[in-house]
């Protein structure tokens, strides 16, 4: 059997927590949503991605990749039209993980990151977002870090 924890914080530059984390080791099913900073209802629609995303695949009579990535599309348009009819806007990343006997199966979207840790870390995923900063210099060696990433992409945006 699986055991979780899950920890969420909410750094040194936001006053609350827009974090929603779903765990059930029972099944296997493990999910991250980090609601967007900035915009009104960031907390409540990764509250309702992780809900809907866990409805949905818990609902089918097995979890696989298609299953999973239908149940994000199917938990994005639900989140979109409610955000449209409230006319607020929200959005959240989104990252899940089915884990069984013998498979690990993931869907993803926006800036969070996902590892899989052995005896060397390893990210499973790219993220969705545009990292804007300076050109590198011309100078070889001084390279610019970037100074803010926005997302490109989320549920519910």
């Amino acid at each position: 059997m699986l055991e979780a924890i899950g920890v969420s914080e909410c750094g040194p530059i936001r006053s609350s927590n827009e974090d929603s984390i779903y765990l059930n080791p029972e099944v296997g099913l493990f999910i991250v949503a980090d609601g967007m900073g900035g915009l009104e209802r960031g907390k409540e629609v990764s509250a309702a991605a992780a809900e809907l995303f866990a409805t949905c695949c818990l609902g089918k009579p097995y979890i696989d990749s298609g299953q999973m990535v239908d149940c994000l599309e199917k938990t994005n348009y639900q989140l979109y039209e409610e955000t449209h009819i409230r006319q607020s806007e929200g959005g959240t990343t989104f990252t899940a993980v089915y884990i069984n006997n013998s498979s690990c199966k993931y869907v993803h979207i926006g800036d969070s990151r996902l590892y899989h840790f052995e005896a060397v870390r390893n990210r499973l995923q790219q993220k969705h977002s545009i990292i804007l900063s300076p050109r590198n210099s011309k100078e070889e060696g001084q390279v610019h870090k970037p100074r803010n990433n926005f997302a490109i992409s989320s549920p519910g945006h």
